[in-house]
């Protein structure tokens, strides 16, 4: 076989193993974590901090320093407009963790369990720990996790499925759109232009009338590479089922993979791959017996911000593309 066709080969393995985790919902999921009510968020987050790394310089210093709130929300503010001033506290204080990790260095995730993407054990999408990067860097996400409970008390949506699956009235409904992936804390959803697997756009597209959301993945050239990067996008199709008020429950359908060549030909192709049966799954993922579903809860959501908790307690905080 020539190293052309291995190489393809094995990028396609690749990619068959990425797209069965994207955006934290593993096919199967091995480890199903009950939801812990909205003020757990931040539990377990940043306790683990071997193998931090100082780097503090007096400029992030200075950019985490400058993150501080300048005062405390007034509580005679109505709960709309303590809404707005938190999601603009929010913004900002992931913007301050972006400018620090720019400063002080990036995660670096590749796929599968050597490159950090998944669980040893489980094979679910592991949970990046900010504090590895920096003090700096780990306390400025803290911050975001801490906004977020906040936020989580004052959605101004309590029913986020309403007219969920209503092909007259689901258009209503405040998930539909695409949904830019702003900050996450799940490895399978966080790409930099320093791993092998590069830098890349997440979104997620939902329409709430036929129940479907789509997982988007576009991966952006390198500033050096000459060609074309082997894979261009993946587009994970999903089922969308609702369950209580702001749960939603995912059937995996699909994988869409488009190709920038095919072998050494620059030839753009389509890969549809099914999503393996149960018990095909069963055997690919050892023989697991429990195969638990995958769900978001969604802890805030309004016309242009949703935050959502998976069920591997992976954080994901979204803005709708016409508020980009």
């Amino acid at each position: 076989m020539s190293t052309n066709r291995i190489s393809t080969l094995l990028a396609f393995l690749l990619v068959l193993q990425h797209a069965t985790t994207c955006f934290g919902f593993t096919i199967p999921s091995f480890t199903r974590q009950e939801t812990n009510g909205l003020h757990d968020i931040r539990q377990n987050y940043g306790k683990t901090r071997a193998g931090s790394v100082a780097k503090s310089s007096a400029q992030s210093s200075a950019l985490y320093a400058s993150s501080e709130p300048s005062s405390e929300t007034s509580p005679s503010i109505s709960l709309s407009s303590e809404a707005s001033l938190l999601k603009s506290r929010l913004f900002k204080e992931i913007d301050r963790v972006k400018e620090l990790q720019e400063i002080e260095g990036d995660f670096s995730v590749d796929f599968g369990v050597k490159g950090g993407e998944l669980n040893s054990t489980s094979r679910a999408p592991q949970k990046l720990d900010f504090y590895s990067i920096s003090e700096n860097v780990g306390k400025a996400a803290d911050k975001v996790f801490e906004t977020v409970n906040l936020l989580a008390e004052s959605s101004p949506t309590p029913n986020v499925t309403e007219y969920w699956g209503d092909k007259a009235r689901g258009s209503e409904n405040k998930l539909n759109g695409q949904w830019n992936l702003l900050f996450s804390t799940a490895a399978d959803a966080t790409f930099s232009k320093n791993s092998t697997r590069g830098d890349a756009k997440a979104m997620n597209v939902v329409t709430a009338s036929r129940q479907k959301i789509i997982n988007v993945i576009q991966f952006l050239p390198g500033p050096e590479e000459k060609k074309e990067r082997l894979v261009s996008s993946l587009r994970v199709r999903l089922k969308a089922t609702a369950e209580g008020l702001n749960r939603i429950n995912l059937t995996f359908k699909y994988v869409m993979v488009k190709f920038n060549r095919l072998f050494f030909l620059p030839l753009k192709w389509t890969l549809i791959l099914p999503v393996p049966g149960t018990f095909i799954t069963r055997i690919l993922f050892f023989m697991r017996k429990s195969l638990p579903k995958a769900y978001f809860d969604v802890l805030y959501l309004d016309e242009e911000l949703r935050i959502h908790k998976t069920g591997e307690d992976n954080l994901f905080i979204q803005k709708k593309e016409a508020s980009m």
